[in-house]
């Protein structure tokens, strides 16, 4: 009897599922840290709000496209093997998937989770969505799956054999109707242990720059595809205006209420606070009287506190509630274009120092 349990960590990005699989994944081993640091800095996000009612608010990439597309966006994991797999529907079986666990693969799909006991839409409501398997026990005919349970929570849960199949099928009869074909695509990830990633602090500065100026950083990738509509899309410090406008017109109700852009600006705030403990561990002469690590900190614990006055203002009404935000969304913004240029300005001394231009 099998039973493999494929280690996985808490990432250190919840806000998207799509971020926050592969460095579950990821996050298991330290090496992948260089690589880390030197990325998820630039942010982006859509100006039109009205057209999604909400504000999808991301970390930038070269690879972001208005219609998104996972398969795409995982390329970028230096430290993953990727597997984009597309299987005609009378081949699935839970075994098939079990098998490629065997393989050390993690298994990225989407199940009906009206059949997942811990998620929101158990026995409620036909929801398709993306789960990580990351292990199996044929003793006890359990799976066990990565996602968000019903208490909104990241977590691991099984799921017995016979339920499994049945959300298996149910999202295989869900794509033959709703996109007309008898396949179905997933996702296997494994980690490559043989990736490398040495920290680039050119890369760092460059990415803080694009967010404080602000700069359109698709510019930088305009040998490979088209420069993103600086009139469609806000870039850095720019998303500031989006999310107050955003907040504005939740307090008329015009929007729906989303934590997610919320959640992602805090964790933007935590990366940047253990970025600058990690350049730290690189140059003993950065940040020599813990400034640039005080700031950050008070970035961080203010957009907790922003974040946290987004969930209260979900179960209590209070007409007040979206101004006080605005006030503290506004405040996080001053303080972060005086903490950015001051990590700029240590970073081109490092720079010259090292002599790494």
């Amino acid at each position: 009897m099998r039973k493999i349990i494929l280690p996985i960590n808490n990432p250190p990005i919840l806000a998207y599922q799509y971020l926050a699989f592969p460095l579950s994944i990821l996050s298991t081993q330290e090496q992948y840290l260089p690589w880390f640091y030197s990325n998820y800095i630039q942010l982006i996000c859509k100006k039109n709000i009205t057209l999604s009612n909400t504000v999808f608010l991301d970390f930038y990439s070269h690879v972001f496209e208005e219609n998104f597309n996972e398969t795409v966006f995982f390329t970028c994991h230096p430290f993953l093997e990727i597997k984009n797999l597309v299987l005609p529907s009378n081949v699935l079986s839970a075994d098939l998937f079990f098998s490629m666990l065997i393989e050390k693969y993690y298994v990225y799909l989407k199940l009906n989770e009206f059949f997942l006991p811990n998620r929101s839409a158990f026995q409620r409501d036909h929801y398709f969505h993306d789960n990580l398997l990351h292990g199996v026990d044929e003793k006890n005919k359990e799976a066990f799956f990565f996602g968000f349970n019903k208490n909104k929570n990241y977590s691991s849960d099984s799921l017995s054999f016979e339920k499994f199949e049945l959300a298996l099928e149910s999202t295989v009869k869900n794509f033959r109707i709703e996109k007309e074909t008898s396949l179905f695509s997933c996702t296997l990830f494994r980690a490559r242990l043989n990736g490398q990633y040495s920290f680039d602090l050119k890369l760092v500065l460059e990415s803080l720059q694009d967010y404080i100026i602000p700069r359109n950083s698709s510019i930088n990738f305009a040998n490979i595809k088209n420069i993103q509509n600086t009139d469609a899309y806000a870039f850095g410090i720019e998303i500031y205006s989006t999310l107050n406008e955003y907040l504005g017109l939740l307090s008329e109700k015009k929007v729906n209420f989303d934590i997610r852009p919320f959640q992602l600006l805090w964790e933007h705030k935590k990366c940047m606070v253990s970025r600058v403990s990690f350049i730290k561990t690189l140059y003993k002469d950065f940040d020599p009287n813990a400034e640039l690590s005080r700031m950050f900190k008070e970035i961080e614990q203010q957009s907790l506190l922003l974040r946290n006055l987004m969930l209260l203002a979900l179960n209590k009404s209070d007409p007040a509630a979206s101004e006080k935000m605005q006030v503290r969304l506004t405040n996080i913004l001053k303080l972060e274009r005086i903490s950015i240029v001051l990590l700029i300005e240590q970073l081109i001394k490092i720079m010259e120092n090292y002599d790494l231009s």
